[in-house]
């Protein structure tokens, strides 16, 4: 079975739009169209002209992890497929005319509500989300949110998100924000979390035409799933225990640098064995069938579908659709010819022996992770002498913490006339 097979699709069949709107501060409506095949309803999600990053490498992305997540993880999740579907573009400028097929998971009389509508609707003292913004590439927070009234009452909830949240960090989602999540309503009353429906932002799957900025944040990802720690011969061992906790919980000055907030993947993981360390153990009996698989499937690429592409791409084309901009416009000029001088074809065997590396290194990686705080879990003294974060690319270059220390204390300061912490992640 080929499941990378691509179904044509014709917008003048389609049976009506799927209307999904953003309910951050970041406003975004999407208009997917939908076809009945099979006796099923079937969503075609489209590629974006205007979403941050996005290649024809996101279609590939869902359609590998959707059927890895279904076959060995939870067999909800819907299974993406490649489709085009033609003339789109006349009726959704916006959109590629390519791009995923894949099932509606809603039945009859239900409907979604996202973790970030949830807590506005129902405010929790555990959780603060007011300042929330859907920023891409963007590590979320998800230990308040765990440990919350809502989901210390639904257990059945909050393993089924514990699940979810440890499949992210598999697949190194860099998109996986609140409203990214869902719950299911069915006669006002809220009956499961949705499927896994959204798994394109895989960090496996961006920036192949830039190789120093993909190696730069598989390794940020790399170090965020661990401690930043090393062991002072100087001190106890009970001191150095406590100073990893510390680390862990709280974090390092190194955060308060990083817009992209790398460390929250290990506060995510540290929850989730301490609350769900059921949820944990079965995940990495999980893993263990997916490396087979990894090591086995190659991605039949097709050129037509694939074609030259950039990860610039959409910042033009965004310019046009999103913020009303001209085809003359100088700097649309400008965005434009960046992209076209920085296309690749893409060198499909190479990308598929990378992709299998660095998969089976996040898997390991994830493994070692969840084994080491299942031990600490399970009140074992871990090996923290021996403790080392290691990473499959070069390691991030940081400056000594003491003199990084003095820094951020003196942008505190002058934080107004500094543009240190202007930078801002993509929306």
């Amino acid at each position: 079975m080929n499941i990378f097979e691509i179904t044509e699709l014709d917008i003048k069949n389609k049976t009506g739009n799927l209307k999904k709107a953003a309910s951050s501060r970041v406003s975004s409506t999407k208009y997917f169209p939908t076809f009945r095949m099979n006796n099923k309803e079937k969503i075609f999600k489209p590629l974006s002209k205007t979403k941050p990053l996005s290649t024809p490498l996101f279609s590939y992305s869902e359609v590998y992890w959707s059927y890895l997540i279904n076959k060995y993880i939870d067999h909800e999740t819907p299974v993406y497929s490649l489709a085009y579907c033609k003339n789109l573009s006349l009726e959704q400028p916006k959109y590629y005319e390519k791009g995923c097929l894949v099932d509606n998971i809603l039945d009859e009389g239900e409907e979604l509500i996202n973790i970030y509508e949830l807590f506005e609707k129902y405010p929790d003292t555990l959780v603060n989300i007011s300042d929330y913004i859907n920023y891409c590439e963007v590590q979320y927070n998800y230990v308040s949110i765990l440990n919350s009234t809502f989901f210390s009452e639904r257990r059945d909830l909050r393993s089924k998100l514990a699940e979810q949240i440890l499949c992210s960090i598999l697949r190194r989602d860099a998109n996986y924000h609140y409203e990214n999540i869902s719950l299911v309503i069915k006669n006002n009353k809220i009956t499961r979390v949705a499927p896994i429906i959204d798994v394109e932002f895989s960090e496996f799957f961006m920036y192949p035409d830039n190789e120093n900025v993909h190696k730069k944040r598989f390794s940020s990802y790399d170090e965020g799933m661990e401690t930043l720690f090393s062991y002072d011969e100087n001190l106890s061992y009970e001191e150095n225990y406590q100073f990893y906790e510390n680390r862990t919980v709280k974090g390092t000055v190194y955060d308060e640098t990083d817009p992209y907030h790398f460390s929250n993947l290990i506060k995510n993981l540290k929850a989730i064995v301490e609350l769900e360390p059921q949820v944990t153990r079965d995940f990495l009996s999980k893993l263990e069938a997916i490396k087979v698989e990894v090591e086995q499937l190659n991605i039949l690429f097709d050129e037509g579908f694939l074609g030259k592409f950039s990860s610039k791409d959409w910042e033009a084309t965004r310019m046009i659709y999103k913020d009303g901009k001209r085809t003359d416009d100088e700097e649309y000029q400008r965005k434009r010819l960046s992209a076209e001088k920085s296309r690749i074809t893409l060198n499909q065997n190479e990308f598929n022996k990378k992709l299998k590396k660095e998969v089976l290194w996040s898997i390991q990686k994830l493994e070692k992770t969840l084994k080491f705080l299942l031990e600490m879990k399970d009140k074992k003294l871990p090996d923290l002498k021996n403790y080392k974060n290691i990473t499959l690319y070069a390691p991030i270059e940081r400056l000594p913490e003491d003199i990084l220390k003095i820094l951020t204390g003196e942008i505190q300061k002058n934080r107004k006339n500094l543009n240190v912490y202007e930078k801002k992640p993509l929306q």
